[in-house]
């Protein structure tokens, strides 16, 4: 059951736009308590606790055990008296590093400034240095460069090579929250209100 109330739960503004993810346990917290709707997909009817409980289950569906009985699970909510889309800093995880940094850095080594489509994310300043997985500290190198800076700080590397960075990396530029929602596989109710580029 745990599992299930860590699921994920695509969340609408009142304007029917993604604004985040979050979990089936924070969802069913916020319909019980009147900050949000759940959506019956199928009819796409926004439905308060009162009316969500009685939905059958029908198959597929996912359920909780409740007191009065299981109750389907959302898996998409309204929150009907939130009007903003606030932007957001597309996130960056081990995951998803190699793809972001080099889609920011057009895959050209940041210390070289030549085409490397097959390089790495390097960290400047190394993490056994004190180097954070930031976008701020990752670069895209070429493969050679990155294997002759190893563990070497910025200062130690410049010293022995002479190289530098040809400009300092930064976080890309906020987006609207609604972009920044992926499509997933297990949730094909969701493709209805994601954007897509």
């Amino acid at each position: 059951m745990s599992n299930k109330l860590a699921d994920k739960v695509l969340v609408l503004n009142k304007q029917w736009m993604p604004i985040e993810e979050t979990t089936v346990e924070k969802a069913f917290c916020d319909i019980v308590r009147g900050a949000a709707t759940a959506i019956d997909t199928e009819f796409m009817l926004a439905l308060p606790w009162t009316d969500w409980e009685k939905l059958a289950i029908r198959t597929g569906d996912h359920s909780i055990a409740t007191m009065r009985g299981p109750v389907r699970v959302p898996t998409v909510i309204v929150k009907a008296s939130y009007a903003q889309m606030h932007d957001k800093t597309p996130k960056l995880s081990k995951r998803n590093r190699r793809k972001a940094i080099g889609d920011r850095d057009g895959r050209v080594c940041q210390i070289t400034g030549v085409a490397a489509p097959d390089g790495n994310v390097d960290h400047w300043v190394p993490r056994s240095k004190g180097g954070q997985n930031t976008y701020e500290n990752l670069i895209w190198t070429d493969r050679q460069i990155n294997a002759l800076k190893g563990d070497m700080t910025p200062e130690e590397f410049m010293r022995k090579t002479g190289l530098r960075l040809k400009r300092k990396p930064k976080a890309p530029a906020k987006q609207p929250a609604c972009l920044l929602i992926k499509p997933r596989a297990d949730k094909p109710e969701w493709d209805t209100f994601l954007m897509r580029r």
